[in-house]
């Protein structure tokens, strides 16, 4: 995409805005097959959003394969769909928030070689990270003892193969789906894993890890003890990649194996100054007062149908205190979700809107 196109987008908006409604339909949070975790293609979404929504965007991970489809409608085709906003969800480091951090983009330009400096950079980095992680196999006790017990060679050739079959890319979800089909064929089970990795990380010397990692096996076990996910492997990657449990950090101990990298050679934070509109997706509660130093590349928050209620109200009410954009997003992945039941959640004001389309109007002038 281009200014030519965010142009269009910014007219349409002005011409919502003309209509002087309470509310627009909005969901800025969506993935298609281009995400490693995402199932739906971009026709069905745009199928699927047609009927509710007034805009939306496409925001996958790393990734603007799905602009190419959008960038192929015609004119009237492209006014038949609700306005879309072109998109991306960024993987960012950014160490003072202690876990996985993701930026969504907004109005990218093609033609600023910063953004695509930004987007070669992680498409390297997802590479970088899949070495970690392979070199992480090697001392976890857990995925070690079926590695011995079946003779599985896990490497990055065959991982790279594996990709090609699945036509993936080499994310969390997709290395957890390359580990757990040679278990899967064994009859390996998701709480054969389960139990063996709590046994491991009882023995744990670093006692900050073994209790983090020990709280979400805890958490695992009361949320899916009661359910069939024996061959869920997708459930894996909550306890095998922790976020926040990164070895790196505990470099005085003996690795455990944890899948989860923080530092991989992505782009920083800091990165993304003039690259677009930038709203933190799926804000952490908990880290809301790292606004105050980012200002000059943060322009919002996202509310996300996925997070809880009252993480939400921490969420707008530091969108007040902090003077600062509002956007809605669903982070939905697949056509089977059921993120819209609450069609009322999407409801962005007149003034939310307005703050938002003079904002990326603005980012366009730079």
């Amino acid at each position: 995409m281009n200014n030519d196109y965010n142009d269009y987008v910014l007219k349409r908006i002005n011409n919502l805005l003309c209509q002087k409604r309470k509310a627009y339909k909005v969901d800025l949070h969506l993935h298609t097959n281009y995400s490693a975790d995402g199932t739906q293609d971009v026709k069905s979404l745009l199928c699927r959003m047609k009927k509710d929504f007034d805009i939306i965007s496409i925001t996958d991970h790393d990734s603007i394969g799905a602009y190419q489809y959008v960038s192929n409608l015609s004119l009237d085709e492209l006014n038949s769909l609700p306005i879309i906003i072109p998109g991306i969800e960024l993987s960012v480091y950014y160490p003072q928030y202690e876990g996985r951090c993701h930026i969504l983009e907004y109005f990218f330009d093609l033609k600023n070689k910063k953004f695509l400096s930004n987007l070669h950079r992680n498409e390297f980095a997802y590479w970088n990270r899949a070495e970690k992680q392979f070199h992480r196999i090697e001392y976890n006790r857990c995925l070690q003892f079926y590695v011995k017990k079946y003779n599985i060679d896990y490497n990055l050739t065959d991982f790279k193969n594996f990709l090609n079959r699945t036509n993936s890319i080499p994310e969390y979800p997709t290395i957890i789906n390359y580990i757990y089909s040679y278990l899967k064929d064994k009859g390996v089970t998701v709480w054969d894993i389960f139990f063996k990795l709590e046994y491991y990380n009882k023995k744990d010397a670093c006692l900050d890890r073994k209790q983090k990692i020990g709280a979400k096996l805890a958490e695992f076990k009361k949320k899916y003890l009661s359910k069939n996910i024996d061959y869920d492997g997708k459930k894996l990657m909550q306890i095998l990649a922790v976020v926040g449990v990164d070895d790196e950090n505990y470099i005085n101990y003996e690795p455990f194996g944890s899948l989860t990298v923080d530092n991989y050679g992505q782009i920083g934070i800091f990165d993304l100054v003039d690259c677009g509109l930038n709203i933190f997706a799926h804000p952490n509660h908990k880290k809301l007062f790292l606004i105050n130093e980012l200002r000059d590349v943060i322009d919002g928050l996202e509310i996300n149908y996925r997070s809880l209620q009252h993480e939400n109200d921490m969420v707008n009410k530091s969108i007040l205190n902090n003077n600062i954009l509002k956007t809605i997003g669903s982070d939905s992945h697949n056509l089977l979700d059921k993120y819209y039941n609450n069609q009322e959640f999407y409801n962005l004001t007149y003034e939310e809107l307005l703050n938002f389309y003079l904002c990326a109007k603005d980012k366009m002038l730079i």
